[in-house]
């Protein structure tokens, strides 16, 4: 499966090349064109073909084009060829995730269009505007320019205007779930490109109802769409809405995979995912898109993640933040400051005329001193103009930096999702622990405390752990020990609990302790004999507590981790023959260690166990609740300071 995904993505790579050369070609043929043309009017607007076809595959060198074309238009004052010289150079910005820069290009676009009364160019100016709103997920505003672009367009019955601004209007109702108005306006938009024979924008719209089909659930159809999408894009030659493409089927493979049982199936899955990423990270690499080439890097370590390619998912992951960091302070920081330091400029620049001005109006006429005034008048208006644009743009800009800040949060989020899918299922528990409960309670968003649950044809298994760390780097260290924990039991068919926790810091320490580093975790590993009643465990710091006829016991431990430290004993394997009515206590240290009560002190693991006892008769659900009201009372307006794990059964 490797052979075939590497050749896979050699093929997509040769294709890519083929694609880009024939780009090229057409690139250079415009060129030699512009250099012989005598016309100027034909000049900019063969400049302007030219920096539209760069958009998807040097960007960069289509803002050279679009400016070229502006200052030819000036040059001969050409104003249809100036505003469709800012909409390409406000589409190739928005290629580059230059946001701030391509909203101020297509409102200088939009200006001129309404000076001309183009009803056509309004119109897609405002769609335009509209689509630098929806990526900083300001929706409103999106829709509203939309909404409005969509009016204009339907007055003249511009045709393709209007069913992209139907696609368009999907992918926002996709973004705030509205998916019954998003199939509505998709399908109208399909009709009219179909109709009009619009193969680029046909695919773009197949590729957005392939997401929607997804969402649905229906993943068969969601892959023949966007797998017909791509088939489109490539006869257009349209790289960036492929590699959009390629990363949504990543995606769906990753959704299939989260949701299989079957061992077997939920590797296939896995690989085919990461095999969809690789080619559309290679597509965006080819045409700069850093923006999006980020996201599918944190794709594809989620996948590698779940498959246990762990070393591919770190460095994945590293490449993730070496990107996000990049964008963020290098893009976003430069631009708030260029803005501020615009406008100081501007504040500059008219004091000093002002100044010049004073001079001048005690030597000249009354018609002067008028004409001096209307000058005032109209500078202070174009100043107000001015302010109000650096204003509008530092606005935008504060909505980037709260886009990435969200951003850090919903890749946090989406951790944990992929850390809730591997830990024990309610079902799976309750099948096999009828009279249970769980209290679990991250600090963070995402915990580095875990349990984890699995049964072979005589027995059951019960791992309730606490990770070095909490938060992302807790997490992730739960990802590796549950992954140890199921190949140890799963794979390996080791039955023994003391065995296992060996074959768990053996894996921990080959993986990722090295330079003195001593990562790992504290826990309790049970094995359930429900036929016969016996209890085999092993515990590595963490102790269990044994109920019997209203009496707490806590039960033995070995005082060393799993993972790398100071003791490299083997772990003891503990062995009890349980009786009606026991009652078994997992825990770690979150609860005891919490700083709360009267004098701010640590509830104590005394304490906790007291408390056990005393509900020990109840039932689980009460017992969950009693525990977790007496740690918010104890813990009162103080911030929580570990990871909470702690799990009640009966026998």
């Amino acid at each position: 499966m490797l052979y075939r995904t590497k050749i896979a993505i050699l093929f997509s790579v040769l294709f890519l090349k083929t694609i880009l050369i024939a780009q090229n070609a057409q690139v250079d043929s415009l060129i030699q064109y512009v250099n012989t043309a005598k016309d100027d009017t034909v000049k900019v607007k063969t400049l302007i073909n030219i920096s539209f076809k760069m958009r998807t595959t040097n960007p960069k060198a289509g803002l050279e084009y679009a400016q070229e074309a502006i200052d030819l238009s000036k040059a001969i004052g050409w104003k249809p060829g100036i505003g469709k010289g800012y909409n390409s150079l406000g589409t190739n910005y928005k290629a580059l995730s230059e946001y701030t820069k391509a909203l101020e290009s297509y409102q200088r676009g939009l200006t001129i269009a309404e000076d001309l009364n183009s009803k056509k160019e309004i119109a897609i100016f405002l769609m335009n505007i509209g689509s630098i709103y929806r990526p900083l997920h300001d929706f409103d505003k999106a829709l509203d320019h939309y909404k409005k672009a969509l009016v204009i367009a339907e007055q003249i019955n511009e045709k393709k205007t209007i069913a992209q601004l139907y696609g368009n209007m999907g992918v926002v109702y996709f973004e705030i779930g509205n998916y019954t108005e998003q199939l509505a306006v998709n399908e109208k938009a399909l009709k009219i490109f179909r109709e009009i024979k619009d193969i680029d924008n046909e695919s773009w719209i197949l590729s957005n109802l392939g997401d929607l089909y997804a969402v649905q659930g229906d993943f068969e159809k969601a892959l023949e769409t966007q797998k017909t999408a791509i088939k489109l894009y490539d006869q257009m030659g349209n790289l960036s809405y492929k590699s959009s493409s390629l990363d949504n089927i990543g995606m769906y493979y990753f959704q299939m995979a989260q949701k299989e049982t079957n061992t077997e199936k939920r590797k296939k899955w896995l690989k085919s995912s990461i095999e969809y990423y690789n080619q559309a990270a290679e597509i965006l690499k080819e045409i700069n898109d850093i923006d999006y080439l980020k996201q599918v890097y944190l794709n594809l370590s989620n996948s590698q993640i779940l498959l246990g390619d762990y070393k591919s998912a770190l460095e994945n992951s590293q490449i993730y933040n070496n990107l996000k960091d990049s964008i963020f302070s290098i893009e976003a920081k430069e631009s708030v400051a260029n803005l501020e330091t615009q406008r100081e400029l501007e504040v500059k620049d008219k004091e000093i005329v002002i100044q010049q001005l004073k001079k001048r109006t005690e030597r000249i006429y009354m018609f002067a001193g008028v004409l001096f005034l209307l000058v005032i008048i109209g500078f202070i208006a174009a100043g107000y103009r001015s302010q109000k644009r650096s204003k509008e743009m530092i606005s935008v800009q504060k909505n980037i930096v709260e886009e990435k800040q969200k951003e850090i949060v919903d890749s946090i989020n989406y951790a944990k999702r992929i850390q809730y899918a591997l830990l024990a299922h309610h079902e799976f528990l309750n099948e096999h622990l009828p009279d249970h409960f769980v209290l679990f309670k991250p600090k963070d968003i995402v915990s580095g405390d875990f349990y984890w649950a699995t049964a072979t044809a005589d027995h059951f298994y019960l791992a309730v752990c606490d990770s070095t760390g909490h938060g992302v780097p807790g997490a992730f260290m739960s990802l590796l020990s549950i992954s140890f924990l199921n190949e140890a039991i799963n794979e390996k068919r080791i039955t023994e609990p003391d065995q296992v926790f060996n074959f768990v810091r053996s894996r921990l320490i080959d993986n990722i302790s090295g330079e003195g580093q001593k990562d790992g975790f504290d826990g309790i590993l049970i094995c359930l004999d429900k036929k016969n009643k016996k209890l085999s465990y092993a515990a590595a710091n963490n102790a269990p507590v044994l109920v019997r006829n209203s009496t707490i016991t806590k039960l033995e431990n070995d005082r060393m981790p799993v993972g790398a430290g100071e003791k490299t004993n083997s772990f003891r394997l503990f062995n009890i023959q349980l009786e009606q009515n026991d009652c078994l206590y997992l825990y770690t240290d979150g609860f005891s260690d919490q700083f709360g009560g009267p004098a701010g002190k640590k509830f104590m693991s005394k304490n906790l166990n007291n408390l056990i006892l005393d509900i020990h008769e109840k039932p689980p659900k009460d017992q969950q609740e009693l525990l977790f009201a007496s740690f918010n009372k104890w813990k009162g307006q103080l911030d929580q300071v570990d990871d909470i794990c702690l799990i009640g059964l009966k026998i």
